[in-house]
């Protein structure tokens, strides 16, 4: 029986299912067979360049010249929803950045690794004008990218990763529909700053007035400036940081805050924190942060927030006054972890403060072995 007296709902079934690899060999078997796989082939398309020219279509080496890979994209840009493009930190010729506008479907956009910085503005310009464009991904991204002018209107997520050690000020764009923002400062550049100076991004929030969701990684002092306040802003996530200021965080990122997580953070030592007052908080997370649970010692948070703090007990004596400390966790329901050094004697004072409130449930080896040792 041949192939194609299946039903087309089957054939597609069958073809869904397969790595590219097949899909590519399916691709060269006939022009019938050509036509049921272009959909799911060119679906996600990843390009790789060596130097400024095309080298990988979807892990397939090109061997024609680059113009094919350009007749290529023009005959399947209706099918295409992802384009994920590895640069060689050399120039990208402007036919194919020229070919973007004819992605009428794509919905995501990924750099994993740069052009250099001229073709990486121009395409960033271009891409501003794709009105499906939901979705970007930027890897080593330079403080100097977002030079020209752009405004994507229609972009709900922006993902920037290993941003670059290469000092300078960066000013995100007008992004008047963005939800979600991530900025990953997590490079091995970042240890060695160039003459002392490392990147620094500026979030201007009244340019994201539609921004939900914040999450800050491996940041170091300096590296995020915020200016105004997000009023719409739910969900914020610090992790892997130090040195920044909660206090200046917090305040940008308002009061109507739902989500709260901290993990492995370090942040600036500064004076009594503001009274505030987070009426919408779900969920507090503080994981080896104990910098961060002190921000809290003057929040007013709802009693039904779920609160959770994972601590080592040597961080304990950076509190200072335990009763700070117990005035805060005492007023809520908190599953506390305690985690550190073996010895239990070290954390036999704060075992006594927080064994006496009943609305810390304590959990962690070293807190059963100081039960069994004191209790």
């Amino acid at each position: 029986m041949s192939f194609f007296v299946l039903p087309p709902e089957l054939v597609y079934l069958i073809i869904e299912c397969l790595p590219v690899q097949d899909l590519w060999n399916l691709y060269n078997t006939c022009k019938e067979l050509r036509d049921c796989t272009v959909p799911f082939l060119f679906r996600s398309i990843e390009i790789r360049f060596e130097g400024s020219i095309p080298a990988k279509l979807n892990s397939r080496r090109l061997t024609s010249p680059p113009t094919r890979l350009l007749e290529l994209l023009s005959d399947c840009a209706i099918h295409v929803r992802e384009i994920d493009v590895w640069g060689d930190e050399d120039e990208i010729e402007q036919q194919f950045i020229d070919l973007l506008p004819q992605f009428t479907s794509l919905s995501g956009f990924r750099v994993s690794y740069p052009p250099d910085t001229s073709s990486f503005q121009v395409l960033l310009a271009q891409l501003a004008g794709v009105p499906s464009l939901r979705q970007l991904s930027l890897d080593y991204m330079s403080p100097r990218t977002w030079v020209l002018p752009t405004s994507f209107q229609s972009l709900r997520g922006l993902y920037l990763s290993c941003i670059e050690h290469e000092p300078g000020v960066s000013i995100l764009p007008h992004l008047p529909a963005l939800e979600t923002l991530d900025l990953n400062f997590c490079c091995y550049c970042l240890d060695c700053p160039r003459n002392g100076r490392l990147p620094c991004t500026v979030l201007q929030f009244n340019q994201l007035p539609k921004l939900r969701g914040l999450s800050i990684s491996g940041a170091r002092e300096g590296n995020v400036i915020c200016s105004g306040q997000s009023v719409g802003l739910q969900e914020l996530e610090i992790t892997f940081s130090e040195g920044l200021s909660l206090n200046s965080l917090l305040t940008a990122a308002g009061t109507n805050l739902e989500k709260i997580r901290l993990f492995d953070c370090d942040f600036l030592r500064e004076g009594p924190m503001p009274h505030r007052v987070y009426p919408m908080l779900r969920h507090l997370v503080i994981v080896d942060s104990v910098s961060g649970l002190i921000a809290f010692q003057f929040a007013e948070l709802p009693s039904s927030v779920r609160f959770s703090v994972h601590i080592h007990a040597e961080d304990l004596e950076s509190v200072g006054n335990p009763s700070q400390l117990t005035d805060l966790l005492g007023s809520h329901t908190v599953d506390l972890w305690l985690s550190g050094p073996n010895d239990p004697h070290q954390i036999q004072d704060w075992t006594c403060y927080l064994a006496a409130m009943p609305n810390v449930r304590l959990k962690g080896p070293n807190w059963l072995k100081a039960q069994e040792t004191y209790f």
